[in-house]
């Protein structure tokens, strides 16, 4: 799965329709409101049991996923990346196990 990377949002944040890609059961999951770019949606609150993003595993990760299309790429927010350490090289983004 590709992800952007979003130092902007808090949680994981996963479509409808990605989710359902990804089999993933959440629809009795309390539903919350977000701010978005342009307004507040709703979204499901859910718990990832782990995220693996290029070799760095993070287990019990926060997230949401929101009643539609949008977005239509998943956005890697800082429930993952405040463990990790994110740095730059050139015009590579560059994430390192920060080990938490």
């Amino acid at each position: 799965m590709v992800f952007l990377i979003d130092t902007g949002v808090t949680l994981i944040t996963l479509s409808a329709a990605t989710a359902k890609l990804l089999k993933l059961k959440y629809s009795k999951k309390r539903v919350i409101p977000i701010q978005t770019a342009s307004r507040i949606e709703k979204a499901y609150r859910v718990i990832f049991d782990s995220v693996r993003v290029a070799g760095i595993v993070r287990l019990d990760v926060a997230g949401v996923i929101t009643k539609g299309s949008q977005p239509p790429t998943p956005l890697l927010g800082t429930s993952f990346l405040s463990s990790i350490h994110v740095g730059q090289k050139d015009k590579y983004m560059l994430l390192r196990d920060g080990g938490d």
